[in-house]
């Protein structure tokens, strides 16, 4: 039996469908990720269409039946930066496909939403990319992090997952199969190819990244060296969670080669 309702979410992605349709992938807080269509939002006089950019926060009336189609749409937030930045853009585009793919369709929790939406309220607010490309880099591994704990992945950084004694000054691991941390004495224990080399000022950056809001995590300074553990031990977790490899990360990767972008992180 076919019935409305009306949610509001934010749009993680927009994608061609049949002649002239598009299909939308919105989270919602009360509805969870939903699979929507907009019928006729392909063609230029639609009026869906222009409410129906990825990454807004919208207001949507969708009439469920055998499939659930928005009937209207209103935008309640443009994030105005982010068509703007390339850098911008980039984390974005990563942190909704990395939800996209990690939360089932009507798998409902409003703390993932909470956390999507304030994470692009930060990287929105942020000043000039250049100067703050390092500081958004940690914010979407403070993201990844934070997304892991709500869905039950939280890792475990405090005590060796093998032995259960604390971390040696040196020679630590983050295995990124349990996301747990082991020690150098018990390392040999494990497959190589499951560990992270971990230095003591990483894991404690890992708990801060964890426990810390977005105002505290705002006011950290790392270098080159520092992110790129971070970045490691972040990626290769979030990699055994996932189906399959993120799509994000090409452009990503590309992102950094550029002249630009080297500059404004030295």
């Amino acid at each position: 039996m076919a019935f409305t309702y009306t949610t509001e979410g934010v749009i993680l992605r927009r994608i061609a469908y049949r002649e002239s349709d598009r299909k939308i992938v919105l989270l919602s807080p009360d509805h969870g990720k939903l699979d929507l269509t907009a019928r006729g939002a392909s063609k230029i006089v639609s009026k869906l269409a222009p409410h129906l950019e990825p990454y807004t926060y919208v207001r949507v009336t969708v009439a469920s039946g055998n499939m659930e189609t928005i009937t209207h749409c209103q935008v309640k937030k443009r994030f105005s930066t982010f068509t703007t930045s390339l850098m911008k853009k980039a984390w974005v585009d990563y942190t909704a496909e990395v939800v996209d793919q990690l939360l089932r369709t009507r798998q409902v929790d409003p703390s993932v939403f909470r956390l999507v939406f304030d994470t692009w309220n930060v990287i929105d607010e942020l000043p000039s990319v250049k100067k703050t490309a390092l500081v958004g880099y940690v914010v979407v591994a403070g993201f990844v992090l934070k997304l892991l704990g709500c869905l039950g992945y939280r890792p475990e950084l405090t005590l060796c997952a093998r032995c259960g004694k604390r971390m040696d000054p040196s020679g630590n691991t983050f295995d990124s199969v349990n996301g747990a941390l082991i020690c150098r004495r018990c390392k040999k224990h494990f497959p190589q190819s499951q560990l992270v080399g971990v230095s003591v000022s990483t894991i404690k950056l890992l708990r801060f990244l964890l426990q810390e809001g977005y105002p505290q995590i705002l006011r950290l300074k790392l270098n080159a060296r520092q992110l790129a553990e971070l970045h490691s031990v972040v990626q290769k977790y979030l990699g055994q969670q996932l189906n399959f490899p993120l799509r994000s990360v090409e452009f990503w990767r590309w992102l950094n080669t550029q002249p630009s972008f080297q500059q404004s992180i030295r």
